[in-house]
């Protein structure tokens, strides 16, 4: 089994999307990322884990211009951000609403593998306390920009 803590990059699937996006064409990055929130926010099924993981990377690496600190646990978060800066990604109000609405879909319970892996344990309180730092930090970003 792979590696899961309640951390952003601390499980397999955050580190294979992060991979997949730096393996990516960088014309095309953006809309993968706008994707990955897009299927979280806009998911018509139960949630799936790995979806969400994707879009807390996302959403990590639309951040990160406010607070490095969202890249903690990626492997070289330093050489993350300059990689990401240089694409000139940017926060669109487009992906704000999308990101908004993952973060919300991300803690509602309901129909959420993500919400139910991380039931009732205490990395699951660390787990729900980093989606909640994300969502203040992307209301923070609006008010800096």
């Amino acid at each position: 089994m792979g590696s899961s803590g309640p951390g952003i990059f601390e499980n397999d699937a955050a580190q294979g999307f992060l991979v997949s996006l730096q393996a990516a064409r960088p014309t095309d990055v953006g809309d993968l990322i706008s994707a990955a929130l897009r299927r979280v926010a806009q998911a018509e099924q139960p949630l799936a884990i790995a979806d969400v993981q994707s879009a807390l990377v996302a959403l990590a690496l639309l951040l990160a211009e406010f607070d490095g600190d969202v890249l903690v646990g990626a492997n070289d978060p330093t050489a993350v951000a300059a990689w990401f800066v240089d694409l000139e990604i940017e926060l669109t109000p487009s992906r704000r609403q999308l990101a908004g609405a993952a973060l919300n879909r991300i803690l509602l319970a309901q129909d959420n593998e993500w919400a139910t892996r991380w039931a009732g344990s205490e990395q699951g309180q660390q787990a729900r306390s980093t989606v909640k730092g994300l969502r203040d930090l992307l209301a923070d970003s609006a008010v800096q920009e």
